[in-house]
């Protein structure tokens, strides 16, 4: 009997992990099996930020990376989508000479997942259309600037 409750308690504490939130200025370990990998880089005078995402056979895709601000204040936002259906997203901000680094976890249940994912590079801790200092759309095929 002591032995089902250590294996119930067990199974009960690894199903609470799953319900933590997905985004984290972490850098945990890349997911163990990703059907591909697209590599992604943006730069702006001093700033710098790239990353990855690892895009998987299910319904998720998972976007890793960092940012590096050097004279200013700057913020990159992803998210992700499936035509018109939203998969998230989330920002991360960097102070001058500060590196932050970010992973979240883009889901969305429709028929092969998630498709595209935004990552934007902002001038402040505000985004906004003025502050846009670069753009890009990335898919499994690689990444575009918009």
């Amino acid at each position: 009997m002591r032995r089902w409750a250590a294996i119930l308690g067990t199974a009960a504490v690894l199903s609470m992990a799953s319900a933590l939130p997905t985004a984290t200025a972490d850098q945990p370990a890349a997911p163990a099996a990703a059907d591909q990998v697209t590599h992604w880089a943006m730069s702006h005078g001093d700033t710098r930020t790239e990353g990855d995402i690892y895009w998987g056979s299910g319904y998720s895709a998972y976007a890793y990376g960092w940012v590096k601000a050097g004279g200013s204040v700057r913020t990159v936002c992803y998210s992700g989508s499936a035509g018109e259906l939203g998969a998230g997203g989330e920002c991360t901000t960097a102070q001058p000479g500060r590196t932050e680094r970010f992973a979240y976890r883009f889901f969305v249940k429709t028929e092969g997942g998630v498709h595209r994912v935004d990552v934007t590079l902002f001038d402040g801790e505000r985004p906004s259309e003025e502050g846009v200092l670069g753009q890009l759309y990335c898919t499994r095929e690689g990444c575009t600037p918009i």
